[in-house]
């Protein structure tokens, strides 16, 4: 009885030292079981070089001089420089989580924007996660940080997001949590402790705070909502792809009709659930696709999706897929694509609308309906509170944020009051519920939303 006491504490012990062992490690590695770059004794390309070296050569690019968002805006650069225009001839956007910060953002965002300004990478930590020459090209056109840590290492601002390598926000959307390692970043944050007076001069009043990035996944799994418009002038599309059944086989799907089989995959059979394991991961992908979902069920939107369904070993986390499965996934995407391009490239038939028009014209009636609460709703406040809104834009001076001179206030003014007007005229034509009566369901608000 007693070796076997000594045999139990000696596998509990040695677990728990492994435990101890594996977290430090993850920690050291930014939360992460490998980093994406090749690692000592290891011979087989590792995720990131190969990336980097599979944009090279599709850009026709050399190694040493990485593909950056401005190559994709504005073409190949001549001398160095690259010919800048209004439009972008490609715009990429990406998504990654600020896990740390619990939100979502995108990169590299819209012209003027710049999304990681307040952000700044430590280059010692982020030469373990890049090839030489991203990291190269990052040194050549980086910013000073105001702020270091508190250890004395140096931090560094990127450049403007023109000179971002596609790479470099690639790896920010790619970090699948626990598997690949997290971006770090560092923002500059106040002190927690009040500072004696001897003190301030010794220790910044700020501090540099770690953030870290990861998958995109996490807040935006299927960003249907990007390159959008109330009224398109063309179409985009989105693909999602679904999980199968076992023994299924592989199909593709579009949403503007009825579909049974996409919905019976979508919705999984609870009285199987054996133990709360299942439950407990439904609840993190509600967590995770709630918005996704929604968005893709509402018109206006559910028309440009198509759904891939996949076999239990195609895509997901399995990550030592054979050939034929790759390939597999390959076709899939490419009967994808070809499956909207003759919905919505081909000309219509005699007294039928082809997919795009029938998308125009959905997403013309649901952009009214929602302009039109929208406005009615902002209508029905202007004379609420003391003083009323509307005397507030009148005689209001306010310290925080106000108008810049006679001018911006008058257009404040003419848009309420043309709101006003708009909405007395309809609802005195029109019933209430006009445009509401045979709408495409369920009809979309308009809110205001963070612009991510």
């Amino acid at each position: 009885a007693i070796m076997l006491l000594i045999a139990v504490g000696a596998v509990i012990a040695l677990a728990a030292w492994a435990l101890r062992a594996t977290l430090r490690a993850l920690k050291a590695n930014h939360w992460g079981l490998c980093n994406g770059m090749t690692q000592p004794g290891f011979d087989r390309p590792a995720l990131t070089p190969t990336l980097h070296g599979f944009f090279q050569q599709l850009a026709g690019l050399p190694e040493g001089s990485p593909l950056t968002f401005g190559d994709l805006w504005w073409g190949p650069r001549v001398d160095g420089v690259h010919a800048k225009t209004d439009e972008r001839l490609i715009d990429l956007q990406i998504i990654t989580s600020a896990v740390s910060l619990a939100r979502p953002v995108r990169l590299p965002g819209g012209p003027g924007e710049d999304p990681l300004r307040e952000f700044y990478y430590d280059p010692k930590e982020w030469r373990h996660l890049f090839p030489v020459a991203v990291m190269a090209h990052l040194a050549a056109h980086a910013r000073p940080a105001p702020f270091a840590h508190d250890d004395g290492r140096p931090l560094s601002g990127l450049p403007e997001p023109a000179l971002w390598p596609v790479l470099m926000a690639a790896r920010f959307s790619l970090s699948f949590p626990l598997l690949l390692s997290a971006l770090p970043m560092y923002i500059a944050v106040p002190r927690r402790e009040m500072l004696r007076a001897g003190d301030a001069a010794q220790r910044p009043h700020f501090e540099a705070r770690q953030v870290y990035f990861s998958d995109g996944g996490i807040t935006s799994n299927c960003p249907v909502h990007l390159f959008d418009a109330p009224l398109p002038r063309f179409p985009t599309f989105g693909v999602n792809l679904y999980r199968l059944p076992p023994g299924a086989e592989t199909r593709i799907s579009r949403s503007d009709t009825r579909d049974p089989e996409l919905e019976a995959s979508m919705v999984p059979g609870t009285a199987r659930w054996a133990t709360p394991l299942p439950f407990l991961w439904a609840i993190v992908a509600t967590m995770m696709d709630w918005r996704d979902g929604l968005q893709r069920r509402l018109p206006g939107f559910r028309e440009r999706m198509v759904h891939v369904g996949l076999p239990p070993e195609a895509g997901g986390l399995n990550l030592a897929m054979k050939k034929r499965t790759i390939m597999l996934l390959a076709e899939q995407g490419v009967s994808a694509a070809k499956l909207l391009q003759r919905e919505f490239a081909t000309p219509r038939a005699t007294g039928e609308a082809n997919a795009w028009e029938r998308h125009r014209w959905t997403r013309a009636r649901t952009s009214l309906s929602a302009l039109r609460h929208h406005l009615q709703a902002f209508v029905s406040r202007l004379d609420a509170g003391t003083p009323s809104y509307e005397a507030l834009l009148r005689t209001a001076t306010p310290t925080h944020h106000p108008f810049d001179g006679d001018r911006a206030r008058q257009q404040a003014r003419a848009l309420a009051a043309g709101a006003r007007d708009l909405m007395q005229t309809l609802d005195a034509t029109d019933p209430a519920d006009a445009m509401d009566l045979n709408a495409p369901q369920p009809q979309p608000e308009l809110r205001l939303s963070p612009p991510w």
